[in-house]
């Protein structure tokens, strides 16, 4: 990786993020999946996420999660996380700022298959499609950012850089799931070689990774003492 200050656009940055945060929870939904792809095409403005494993529940009609902003479901409800996500939030705003989106998702279970097409900034619906699936489980979601809302003229080098990071950050951080990022699977499954593609042999990882264990027993000792009043 090369070190180097970017411009980019939070709002954009984060939905993706937040999309991503989705695919990595279904993780511990089901512990059978072990595939997730991002694909990002900045010539014709496209990004996509694909994940396999049991994914949306197709009988909870996926429509009502990913239209609605204020849905009066969480179809995880009680279920403990530690990251973002919820109630998909970001799935939707990529619905409302961009020119295209499509949700597709499969249940081999349920042998049915459901694709659904917003346009214009989710204000045209497209009728939902259920049909019959013979396949595995995958969810897909593929949007065309609406450049306009966020001030770009394309997905520009600097935006991809960014968000192609991301994807070696959920390699490094979701074990017993290949992570493949425009069709190649990226060489990474641990912090160890996260850390090792970002410093190249220029610092042993070992003595930072113990100056960060011995920094952060510091800060719990200190926030620790403070709670004791000693």
């Amino acid at each position: 990786m090369i070190q180097r200050e970017i411009i980019y656009t939070p709002g954009l940055w984060k939905i993706v993020d937040e999309i991503l945060i989705n695919d990595v929870r279904n993780k511990d939904r089901d512990p059978e999946m072990d595939t997730i792809q991002i694909d990002i095409d900045p010539i014709k403005n496209v990004i996509k996420f694909y994940y396999n494993g049991k994914g949306i529940p197709i009988t909870y009609i996926p429509s009502m999660i990913f239209d609605p902003l204020l849905p009066d479901f969480n179809f995880y409800d009680g279920e403990e996380t530690v990251t973002g996500g919820l109630n998909y939030y970001g799935a939707k705003l990529g619905n409302i700022f961009s020119t295209a989106f499509e949700l597709e998702t499969a249940s081999k279970d349920l042998c049915l298959r459901f694709k659904q097409t917003w346009t214009d900034n989710m204000t045209l619906a497209e009728t939902p499609v259920v049909e019959p699936y013979s396949g595995p489980n995958y969810t897909k979601n593929t949007f065309s950012p609406d450049l306009d809302k966020f001030r770009m003229d394309s997905l520009n080098k600097d935006t991809i850089a960014l968000l192609s990071r991301r994807a070696f950050e959920v390699a490094t951080s979701t074990p017993g799931v290949n992570v493949y990022l425009n069709d190649k699977p990226l060489p990474i499954n641990n912090f160890k070689e996260y850390l090792d593609l970002c410093l190249k042999g220029k610092v042993d990882w070992t003595v930072l990774v113990g100056r960060l264990a011995l920094e952060l027993n510091l800060s719990v000792f200190l926030k620790l003492s403070m709670k004791d009043g000693t």
